[in-house]
This record gives C-alpha cells, sequence and structure tokens, in this order.
C-alpha cells in the first residue's frame, strides 16, 4: 500500500489511523509527500493525529514542509501584484487553482504546493491583460498552447489564460463557466474563481490532462466534493456533456473516490463514465502504484501511450504534439 495515498485515504475524516499508517513505512511516506507537493498537509495531519516518525525522517518532512511553505509565500505574493496589476487596468480575472484554493480546502496554503499563478481573463482583454503584467517585468514565453501564454519573471510564472483549458488539444472555451464565476478575495485582492460544480469539473480535468501525477490534485477533488455537499452535480453532467469532457472528469474523479474516499455520488460517476474497456484501462492506469510513484512523469513513452489510449479524438491531440513539435 502506498503510504501517502493510505494517509490521504485517512485524512482527514479517520485520524485515529495514522499513526498506525505512520510506523509502516515512514521513509516512504516522506519521499511520497514531497514528491507531490503535500509535505506540509503529512506535517499536520501526523502532528493532529499524535503520530510519530523516526528522528530523520521527522527531520526531513519538516524541511520539506517549510520549502513549500516558503513557496506558497512566493506564489501569493506574486499573485497579489499580478491582481493589482490588472485592477489598475480595469480587469478582474478568474483565479485559477493555486494559493485560493489551497487556502479554501486545506485551511493554510503550505499545506499544499503552489508553484506558479493561473489567472483567466476573456479573450478581449487578453492584449490588455498581459500588458498590463509585462510591466510588473515578466516576459512572455513562446507560444506553445492555444488557450493561455506564460509569463516568467524573477518572481515566478503566471499563466495567463484566454480559454480555462485544452486537455488533450480541445479547446474548451468556457464562457458559462465565466459567467457563473463567483466574487472571491485573496490577501484582500478581489477577484472570480468558478462555481463549486464548475471548478470540480476544471480541477479533475486539469488532473487528467496531466495524467493525475500530482496527488495534490486528486485529493482537491476529494477536498472540494466535503466542502460543498450543496454541489449542483446535475449542472457538472450538463456542462461535462455540453463541453466533451465527461470522459476526461470520470478519470480524475473515479481515482478520487476508488483510492481517497471522495464523496462522489455513484450516479455521477456512471453519468460521467466512458466505454467499458476505457474504464477498466484508466482503473490500470491509474493505479495506487502508479500514482504514488508518479510514474508517467518519468516515463515518456508510457505517458504518450497512456494520452493516446485516453484521449477523446486523436486529432487535436496530434494537432497539439505536432504545433509543440514544430516550436521546438
Amino acid at each position: 500500500m502506498a503510504a501517502l495515498i493510505d494517509l490521504l485515504r485517512r485524512w482527514p475524516d479517520h485520524p485515529e489511523g495514522l499513526p498506525v499508517a505512520a510506523s509502516l513505512d515512514p521513509s516512504g511516506l516522506v519521499a511520497e509527500a514531497g514528491r507531490h507537493g503535500l509535505s506540509g498537509l503529512a506535517l499536520h495531519a501526523l502532528e493532529r493525529s499524535g503520530a510519530r516518525l523516526p528522528g530523520p525522517d521527522a527531520e526531513q518532512l519538516r524541511r520539506d514542509a517549510l520549502g513549500f511553505r516558503a513557496a506558497s509565500v512566493r506564489v501569493k505574493r506574486l499573485l497579489g501584484r499580478s491582481l493589482d496589476a490588472l485592477a489598475a487596468a480595469g480587469l478582474v480575472p478568474v483565479v485559477l487553482k493555486g494559493v485560493p484554493l489551497a487556502e479554501r480546502l486545506y485551511g493554510d496554503a503550505g499545506h499544499r504546493a503552489s508553484t506558479d499563478v493561473d489567472l483567466w481573463v476573456p479573450p478581449a482583454d487578453a492584449a490588455r491583460a498581459q500588458h498590463a503584467l509585462e510591466g510588473m517585468g515578466l516576459r512572455a514565453a513562446p507560444a506553445h498552447e492555444p488557450h493561455h501564454v506564460e509569463l516568467q519573471g524573477p518572481e515566478g510564472l503566471v499563466e495567463l489564460h484566454r480559454y480555462p483549458i485544452a486537455p488533450f488539444g480541445e479547446l474548451i472555451t468556457g464562457a458559462a463557466l465565466r459567467e457563473r464565476s463567483l466574487e472571491a478575495e485573496t490577501g484582500g485582492r478581489k477577484h472570480l474563481r468558478l462555481a463549486p460544480d464548475d471548478e470540480l469539473l476544471y480541477l479533475a480535468v486539469h488532473a487528467t490532462n496531466h495524467l493525475l501525477q500530482r496527488l495534490a490534485w486528486v485529493y482537491d477533488l476529494k477536498l472540494l466534493a466535503r466542502a460543498e455537499p450543496s454541489l449542483d452535480w446535475e449542472r457538472l453532467l450538463s456542462t461535462a456533456a455540453e463541453t466533451g469532457t465527461a470522459a476526461l472528469a470520470f478519470y480524475a474523479l473515479d481515482a478520487a473516490a476508488r483510492l481517497l474516499e471522495a464523496p462522489i455520488p455513484a450516479h455521477v460517476l456512471a453519468a460521467l463514465r466512458p466505454s467499458r474497456w476505457r474504464a477498466a484501462a484508466a482503473e490500470r492506469l491509474f493505479s495506487e502504484e502508479r500514482l504514488s510513484s508518479a510514474y508517467f512523469a518519468g516515463h515518456r513513452p508510457a505517458w504518450v501511450a497512456a494520452k493516446v489510449l485516453l484521449a477523446p479524438r486523436p486529432w487535436p491531440l496530434l494537432g497539439l504534439a505536432w504545433r509543440r513539435f514544430a516550436k521546438g
């Protein structure tokens, strides 16, 4: 049994089992938590449950957690500066993932690694938003994706989205998602966030697009489903059907339910489920062992094969591969 998955399955609903779980493979738990950006959460959960790790493992977990916390502070600072720059240009973006999500779901941004800032503005505002962010000293990288541009600077990376996501090369415009977005605030700065059902769908599709190679992305789904008991599941199903993302959402939500005991209703999984052979393939591809080891991240041929196998349609994925090849 993968040590980190065992912890994520138990926490926060069954903390009484963590002391025994932590004693089974303490070094593995620390390594996996670091690999998946969840050292802060693991440290918090073990301390709250009274679990103890051997001295060297405890020290390594503490150091990893401090490193991720420092990174989250830098990302939050960059988010604040970015929101200020956009506000000065008269723009209020949707903030996707990142520090605000960690603060809402985990209660502490240091419990979940955040590496960059993701902001979404309408396509008509994208040029003005990019100009505002470049005024901070950020510089745009050559565009490889149709839906966002990456702006890099000494403080970190900002992904400026014209569209929320393009999973497996399929562009999702997301106009309805933006219309339903909610007002939010981080660090005293106003922005927007997706409605709960749209956010869960987006996070699931994003996780599948990256083949679930960070368990934090899968655990996000569990925490969001727990935090939103009145989540509009029927609207999620309708949006998934309209955007052609039902199968992509299934792969991540099924893994969250199957491996982490996320409270995803059975009828929702049944409605999202793709063909029998694709669902069976996904269960093997996204096994406990492969996810805990981030297997696909280290095996490029297997990554490509899995993407081709799970792609809703092959042509958009081939188009994305060609664009990346052509631009080097």
